[in-house]
């Protein structure tokens, strides 16, 4: 069987750049212009503090970072943004090769060795596409009413409800367990007022 393709266009990924060497952050983002995906690149940070706080401040969806940073490593900032309510994919794009299992411990989407090669970079934009389903995600309209009543996960949950995916089914996308997903629908259902997901979903 054909793998589906996913229409692109139109599909904007928030990114932050993390990396000491400016000059490589704005390779990556020249690079990344080159694939399918229209990434808007908000910040190429050199430093943990600064971009910890732009990752809070702007949402990012996906963060592209070395493993080596201001004199620590990538893997104390990841720690802190998995504290928060964020979940962002973290791709590794580094000149270390030593740290690839202990990047794949903290659940890392890729791990890609510099100096990149773009048909590399290009599949793991593929993946990224068919893991996220984000094109079709984005385009799913959430009433309003509803939308002021949801935190930025349960916003994404709901996304997700409405085009028919599966507690599993969104784990699996999201990158969380199932029960954690399923806690979500329930505090999704009490925020809203419906019974079920299929009265959520009908009523609107």
């Amino acid at each position: 069987m054909m793998n589906k393709q996913l229409d692109t266009s139109g599909l904007i990924v928030k990114t932050i750049i993390i990396d000491n060497n400016f000059k490589d952050g704005y390779r990556l983002q020249k690079l990344l212009q080159l694939t399918k995906i229209s990434f808007n690149v908000i910040s190429i940070d050199n430093k943990i503090k600064k971009a910890y706080d732009n990752i809070i401040y702007y949402k990012p969806e996906v963060i592209f970072t070395e493993t080596e940073l201001d004199g620590n490593t990538s893997f104390n900032l990841i720690k802190r943004i998995n504290n928060t309510n964020l979940n962002p994919l973290i791709i590794f794009i580094t000149k270390h090769p030593q740290y690839a299992i202990k990047a794949l411990k903290h659940t890392a989407f890729d791990y890609i060795l510099k100096p990149i090669d773009l048909d590399e970079l290009k599949k793991t934009i593929d993946r990224l596409v068919n893991h996220l389903d984000i094109n079709n995600c984005n385009k799913v309209t959430v009433p309003n009413h509803i939308i002021h009543k949801l935190s930025d996960r349960e916003l994404e949950i709901t996304k997700l409800l409405f085009l028919g995916k599966s507690s599993k089914e969104i784990a699996v996308n999201l990158g969380i367990s199932k029960a954690t997903v399923d806690t979500h629908r329930r505090n999704i259902l009490e925020k809203t007022g419906y019974k079920n997901t299929a009265e959520l979903i009908c009523n609107q």
